[in-house]
């Protein structure tokens, strides 16, 4: 018997739930035909892509199709050999495995054989991110100028990987992860193609567990089914197979985050690993949801975008909003981080967060606070200290520049230069046969010299004329640089 996956597998636009704008979109392309010659389905594990590239196949090469319908007939040679996987005009290739530039030469010589009259071929890749680098350049000439009839369907889940240059020459369909109401929808569907009764209780707790793939919930639903054997299934049936969900896992650690209860949150921990869940999946659910506490704490509008959140999640993150400052949403947030890169390097996996849970519930935070606030502090003072001592070393600049007149009072009247020479002696150090030429140049003496000619008395004027100018120009000099400028035989 094959599992319940393969057995549903939708084979009708009318059978697939969700990604409601895709369906539409690739539907009026084939309606209309205008097909791109090469798609990019991206997303997370079980959400339909592959499937979704199937049913595309299916609806081009059916051979009963009217042109103004969409479904495939589901009867016909081409339908009924894509369904078990004999159709020479789909080829699914899995670049997990085939990863290198020979694999891609392979398919390109594939290319090169035409599809029968009226039919399209199609070249599903699965996980084409695992192709090397080379590999991708091998293809891009192929991928951008394909043969006519020929379509190139590409399923990631890691869109991020692929280069540029092939992105820029795809479709690209972006596939979400489905809510539980349309998990609900899918599982009901079954249910009633099997003929078993489920509570919505037990389907509500299944959709949790998948948390968004039809896949993880159609394998679990048919645990469920196998396990029990019995046409009426309820709540307490399954308690033994459905152990406690990551979502609830996270918003538990989350409130105990909140409250500091160290304990609780190494108990949830044990949990998370004992049954076995992805743990790197939990860290990053977890950041995932510090993060939206965060954006919602200054934009409380973000809820709108957010309608495939879950409802307990929401109000845990509306609520949890309200009781966290940013300081510490923000250290928890680093640490999560942090705890992401360490466990790739850790023996004992959990290790790293059960540090992190003591340093985000501990004193550590308030500790951290307070040393921000005092660097801060100290940052200021250091600032005004500097800025001082800059002040400081201008005005002992200024200083060193002012003469000696300029120091005296303001408010006193300024002296002649001669009373500034006499009274200081300035002149006592000078040889005796110049300190009298010196002595009549400041007017400490008088020359009674009566019997000079004109011709000198000419020159004296002309002399004691420029040395006016010159005492005027030297008002603003100190007394030192004139003596050094004018008698440096004399000082030395």
């Amino acid at each position: 018997m094959s599992t319940l996956y393969r057995k549903y597998r939708p084979k009708l636009w009318s059978e697939v739930f969700g990604q409601e704008q895709i369906k539409n979109t690739l539907k009026n392309e084939i309606l209309n035909n205008k097909l791109a010659h090469a798609y990019i389905f991206a997303g997370s594990r079980g959400i339909g892509k592959t499937t979704t590239a199937r049913l595309f196949a299916k609806t081009l090469n059916c051979t009963n199709r009217k042109p103004d319908n969409i479904e495939p007939c589901g009867l016909c040679d081409s339908c009924l050999a894509i369904d078990n996987g004999s159709s020479m005009e789909l080829i699914e290739i899995d670049a997990a495995s085939n990863t290198g530039v020979d694999d891609v030469r392979e398919l390109r010589k594939l290319t090169r054989i035409p599809p029968k009259p009226g039919a399209y071929k199609i070249f599903i890749i699965d996980e084409v991110h695992m192709l090397s680098k080379q590999a991708f350049n091998a293809l891009l000439k192929t991928l951008e100028e394909p043969p006519e009839r020929v379509i190139f369907i590409l399923a990631t889940t890691e869109i991020n990987k692929i280069l540029d240059t092939i992105l820029s020459r795809c479709q690209i369909f972006k596939f979400k992860k489905a809510t539980n109401n349309e998990i609900i929808s899918d599982l009901k569907f079954i249910c009633e193609k099997e003929g078993i009764s489920v509570s919505d209780n037990v389907l509500l707790s299944v959709a949790e567990k998948a948390t968004g793939g039809f896949r993880d919930a159609e394998s679990l639903l048919g645990q469920i089914l196998s396990s029990l054997n019995q046409k009426s299934i309820n709540e307490n049936d399954i308690i033994d197979i459905i152990n406690k969900t990551n979502q609830d896992y996270i918003i538990d650690f989350v409130t105990n985050i909140v409250k500091k209860d160290i304990k609780s949150c190494f108990n949830i921990i044990s949990d998370v690993i004992e049954n076995q869940s992805n743990f790197d999946d939990f860290i990053l659910d977890l950041i995932e949801i510090f993060r939206k506490i965060l954006i919602y704490k200054y934009n409380p509008d973000c809820l709108d975008n957010w309608k495939n959140l879950d409802e307990d999640i929401k109000n845990n993150v509306i609520n949890t909003s309200k009781d966290i400052e940013f300081l510490r949403l923000s250290l928890i947030l680093n640490k999560l981080i942090k705890v992401k890169l360490d466990i790739k390097n850790s023996d004992i996996i959990q290790l790293p967060l059960e540090i992190a849970v003591v340093e985000m519930c501990e004193d550590f935070v308030q500790v951290n606070v307070d040393n921000t606030v005092k660097k801060q502090q100290y940052n200021a003072v250091e600032k005004n200290v500097i800025s001082v001592s800059k002040k400081i070393e201008v005005e002992n600049k200024q200083k060193e520049d002012v003469s000696v007149l300029d120091i005296l009072n303001e408010d006193e009247p300024r002296p002649n230069l001669s009373d500034v020479v006499e009274k200081n002696g300035l002149l006592n150090h000078v040889e005796p046969s110049k300190r009298e030429q010196m002595m009549k140049r400041f007017g400490l003496i008088k020359d009674d010299n009566t019997n000079l000619n004109t011709q000198n008395k000419k020159e004296e004027e002309k002399v004691s004329e420029k040395q006016n100018i010159e005492t005027q120009q030297q008002e603003d000099v100190s007394v030192f640089d004139i003596l050094k400028d004018e008698f440096a035989e004399n000082l030395e």
